[in-house]
């Protein structure tokens, strides 16, 4: 296969929001996004946690 590059904001929305309450929370989130522990230096782990 041959990919191509793309900036995260040509394929993605970006957003600053609030943290979840756990307590709250009732089966999968609703929206697929990712969390702080999701995204590091070089690596992204898309797996739910």
């Amino acid at each position: 296969m041959n990919w191509q590059v793309r900036q995260l904001g040509e394929i993605a929305e970006t957003a600053l929001g609030k943290m979840l309450d756990k307590g709250k929370q009732k089966g999968l989130p609703q929206v697929p996004y990712l969390r702080n522990v999701n995204v590091q230096w070089g690596v992204w782990t898309l797996t739910i946690c």
